[in-house]
């Protein structure tokens, strides 16, 4: 490969993860390969190249129907992935002085309230990277950064409700509270809990109709 072809490449991927994270993929929604390398001004085989690059990141999956698509997670997946992350940041809030757990989580209470789901999405991922590079540990942050993009389209497509999204994430900001670590931590569970009980919720239907 020829370090032209290399730098288009990374072109091309980096455009393409850019509008994933901009929301504008909704979950199943197809990688169209073709598209990709003309909506980028390349050939395709660089629009092949990072679609298979989020594949490999687990972004993206194989489409039953053919080519390949957005990950579209099963509910035992969620559950599992949402149970991972919870795991993580309560773990790392234990590791984090309360002076500056009030700190970080402050600077968050104090920004002009989301305007879109894609806004709370975002938002709420960076409050939770905040949390893991105050612990210090570099991994943990990798290990988040991924979640939050692996969820990132399924967290927008669980949100019925802005206003209430908006509420649910000012609760997890707010620091007027006396133990700021032990509320950090049960907003965290409740939090995850919720959208847990909501997959178990989908698995009882599903298994239900069988």
């Amino acid at each position: 490969m020829s370090a032209a072809d290399a730098v288009t490449q990374d072109r091309v991927y980096r455009a393409l993860k850019n509008e994933y994270l901009a929301g504008e993929f909704s979950v199943g929604a197809k990688l169209e390969l073709a598209a990709t390398a003309d909506g980028l001004q390349s050939t395709s085989a660089p629009g092949r190249e990072a679609v298979h690059r989020r594949v490999g990141e687990r972004i993206g999956e194989a489409d039953p129907g053919g080519g390949f698509r957005i990950w579209q997670p099963l509910p035992r997946q969620l559950i599992q992935l949402y149970q991972w992350n919870a795991h993580l940041l309560l773990s790392l809030v234990a590791l984090i002085p309360p002076s500056e757990l009030a700190d970080r989580i402050g600077h968050f209470d104090g920004l002009a309230p989301p305007t879109s789901k894609t806004e709370v999405v975002m938002r709420t991922g960076s409050i939770f990277v905040s949390l893991a590079a105050a612990s210090g540990n570099s991994e943990a942050v990798a290990a988040i950064v991924h979640i939050n993009e692996r969820l990132l389209s399924t967290r927008i497509a669980e949100i019925a409700d802005l206003k209430e999204s908006v509420r649910e994430q000012r609760t997890l900001t707010n620091v007027a509270v006396a133990d700021v670590q032990k509320n950090m931590r049960r907003r965290l569970e409740s939090y995850h809990e919720r959208r847990i009980q909501r997959q178990r919720d989908s698995l009882a239907i599903v298994n239900k109709e069988m």
